[in-house]
């Protein structure tokens, strides 16, 4: 059987080397693969595989070749196995994909070819370095040639005249290729890989935390962010949100394929490792169509000047995908808020990281470090605008009524853009508040825009200004800024089912209905994408589907009692008195624990109960809730638009 197998040493202890590519290191003397610095959990047969294939480095190894340097013979006969076996587990550990390979190539009826660069670094037997050069298919530039990726003929001293002239002239050749990329890029050139692609949209895979210490992912989560952000100031380029990378973390899918399915150009993957006050950022950028490795670089600083090093990583990343960027983007790149406290900005990114789990519990939980924030430094307006995020949070969750939370929000945004007025987080902050609490609807459209040009690529304030454009009844308008949302977000459920609760306030039923099962594919536990398609089938008679999609609803809330009254009525009644029994339930339960005043208003409006329903509408006006902005587009109350209190209403809130 293959676990019989026995192994067959590739290497002499006297010829042993450290084999380099892209983020990977070999070491042959330890059989260690290693990324990042970090050992990879690989065994000894995928292992062996990749010693052959770097010795034999940019050739062709025949299958017969492998399977003889990993299997005995007496064992031969069931080495096919073993071979396909330790192929598939290099490739996961590689995070290699054989339809489109980065290392790994399989040669259909040959055998498999190393098709990387390769750096060797070889040892003599005291373990001193002998030689240090580079196998990438081209000849080094030196007057002595490192030794062959082969490593098994003899050691060569001198280059023959005709390869030295060659070299001379490729070195040539690579000095005029550099100047004339030096004068493309003062002159506003562009410099194109092999098919001509040119790089205008990239992801940022979550940073990989590989410190000792696994309570640091915050950190590395973190300094993702802040990559993300200060590229997401680039206007021509589009970068994936934060969401959406977010599902890539610790993920073995294949670079190519992360890129196909985000629908970029081009990817950032890295490393951060903390210890205490110092950090290191390796990170490197990596053009997914030509699978080539345009730029990588290790970053070493303290806590206090890591702001700094994010900026120049910006930088640097803009110019390895050459785009020009405007005055205005480099300063705004270069002019990123510093605290003066490192431990002010070490809060600030613990608030962050748990507010961006957008749940009730995540909001309370950011509260407090966005307050410590601002304690160890006052002057840092990061500070402020989290702190104005977070009270409009815990208005929307219902944790704190709107007229005690925002006006404390509002002065948090304030001070935050009285600090800095460039700071895009502090305009939208602002903008949101004017929005759901002041109904002042120019001055908030004004801070949106001001969000929008300061971050075009900041996808929370698309959000805001298609909510701006929903409740002055602009609807295309707002399906336009979802559907921008949706560019910088291409796999998470929330664009989706945003534009398609949209389309369901708006009566636009087809389109509803499209949009939401986009949301239901991509999250299947959302209960409330289930609800929608439950009204969306409502509004069209198909009671069957509408009834499915309720229990479907109501199994996710967990609301078995309901669900099964709903049931029961359904096959004693019919479906209008399931529906109704339904609404009656659900009304109970919010009157019970105290809802949103606007959604028990909802719940009367369904159950044709006008008075009532016009009752909560008003007690939610007096309560300044920000939903009441919904009112002008929203078809839950659309047997109420008649009535002239519902008419008041709208006047009141500048909305006729």
């Amino acid at each position: 059987m293959a676990d019989s197998v026995s192994l067959i040493e590739p290497l002499a202890s006297s010829d042993q080397k450290i084999f380099r590519f892209g983020v990977y290191e070999a070491d042959l003397r330890t059989c260690e693969l290693r990324k990042f610095g970090v050992r990879l959990k690989l065994q000894r047969q995928p292992f062996l595989v990749l010693a052959v294939l770097l010795e034999r480095s940019g050739d062709i190894v025949s299958r017969q070749e492998l399977q003889s340097r990993i299997c005995s013979t007496e064992s031969f006969v069931d080495c096919d196995n073993v071979l396909n076996a330790a192929i598939a587990k290099l490739r996961s550990a590689l995070s290699d994909d054989s339809s489109n390979p980065r290392f790994v190539e399989t040669v259909a009826r040959l055998g498999y070819r190393f098709i990387s660069p390769v750096t060797v670094v070889a040892f003599d037997d005291g373990g001193a370095v002998q030689d240090n050069g580079t196998n990438n298919g081209t000849l080094p530039a030196t007057a002595e040639a490192a030794r062959p990726a082969a490593g098994l003929g003899p050691r060569l001293h001198l280059v023959p005249p005709r390869i030295a002239g060659v070299m001379v002239a490729l070195v040539a050749l690579a000095a005029l290729f550099l100047l004339l990329r030096i004068y493309l890029s003062h002159h506003g050139g562009r410099l194109l890989g092999g098919s001509g692609q040119q790089i205008r949209s990239l992801a940022v895979l979550p940073l990989e935390n590989i410190s000792s210490d696994p309570d640091q992912d915050y950190f590395a989560d973190g300094m993702t962010d802040e990559l993300i952000t200060n590229l997401a100031k680039i206007k021509s380029l589009r970068v994936i949100s934060r969401t959406s990378v977010m599902r890539f973390k610790k993920t073995t899918i294949p670079l190519p394929e992360i890129a196909r399915e985000l629908n970029v150009d081009a990817i950032i993957e890295g490393s951060v490792t903390r210890v205490g006050d110092k950090v290191r950022i390796r990170a490197q950028l990596i053009n997914a169509a030509q699978d080539e490795h345009l730029w990588a670089a290790s970053y070493e600083s303290t806590l206090r000047d890591i702001l700094g090093v994010q900026a120049e990583m910006a930088q640097k990343i803009a110019d390895g995908v050459q785009i020009e960027l405007t005055p205005q983007e480099q300063r705004s790149i270069a002019q990123v808020p510093r605290p003066s406290v490192p431990q002010a900005y070490e809060a600030y990114l613990k608030g962050r990281y748990f507010f961006n789990q957008w749940t009730a519990d995540g909001f309370k939980k950011s509260c407090p470090w966005f307050e410590e924030t601002i304690r160890l430094d006052p002057s840092y307006p990061l500070g402020y605008s989290g702190m104005a995020d977070c009270y409009s949070a815990l208005t929307s969750a219902g944790l704190q009524p709107a007229t005690t939370a925002m006006p404390k929000a509002k002065a948090m945004a304030q001070k935050a853009l009285e600090l800095d007025d460039t700071l895009a987080d502090g305009h939208g902050a602002l903008g949101t508040i004017l929005l759901n609490y002041d109904w002042d609807w120019p001055a908030a459209y004004a801070e949106l825009q001001k969000a929008v040009e300061l971050n075009p690529n900041n996808l929370e304030t698309h959000f805001r200004l298609a909510s701006y454009f929903r409740t002055v009844g602009k609807v295309d308008l707002a399906a336009q800024e979802l559907q921008l949302a949706q560019k910088l977000d291409p796999v998470s459920f929330r664009t989706h089912s945003t534009l398609g609760w949209l389309y369901l306030y708006a009566g636009r039923y087809d389109d509803a209905e499209a949009y939401l099962q986009e949301g239901v594919a991509l999250g299947p536990d959302y209960p409330y994408d289930h609800f929608g398609l439950f009204k969306v089938y409502d509004h069209k008679k198909d009671y069957p589907q509408a009834l499915a999609e309720l229990q479907k609803f109501l199994a996710i809330q967990k609301l078995t009692g309901i669900a099964e009254g709903v049931d029961k009525m359904y096959r004693t009644h019919g479906y209008q008195r399931a529906k109704r029994y339904y609404f009656e339930q659900y009304l109970a339960q919010d009157l019970k624990k105290k809802a949103i005043s606007y959604f028990i208003a909802s719940d009367y409006a369904a159950l044709d109960n006008k008075e009532k329903a016009l009752d909560y509408l008003e007690l939610a006006y007096r309560e300044r809730s920000n939903y009441m902005n919904q009112l002008k587009v929203h078809s839950y109350f659309d047997n109420l638009r008649s009535e002239p209190r519902f008419q008041q209403l709208l006047k009141e809130l500048n909305l006729q």
